[in-house]
């Protein structure tokens, strides 16, 4: 599933306005050993994150993340928990 199909569906299936954020994972392995299952989604990843607007456009945050290295997990948790107490 492409990054766009994603965000039609979650407007299509919301009735309010919910929070988001892209968590581009794996950010620990170069775009050449990402396994040719995983390429679909995080080729639209990676060219997402190439493309600066994008948060400008959509509002949406990106963070790129590793869970293997744990790296920026818990940034990702704080921010949106962050993200939700603001919204109450």
């Amino acid at each position: 599933m492409h990054l766009q199909d994603w965000l039609d569906e979650v407007q299509k299936l919301t009735t309010d306005d919910p929070i988001k954020m892209v968590i581009a994972n794996k950010n620990d392995l170069d775009v050449k050993k990402v396994s040719e299952s995983d390429m679909q989604v995080s080729t639209s990843i990676y060219v997402v994150i190439s493309n600066k607007n994008f948060t400008e456009q959509t509002g949406i945050e990106i963070i790129t993340a590793s869970a293997k290295k744990s790296i920026n997990i818990n940034n990702a948790f704080e921010q949106m928990t962050a993200k939700l107490l603001e919204k109450q």
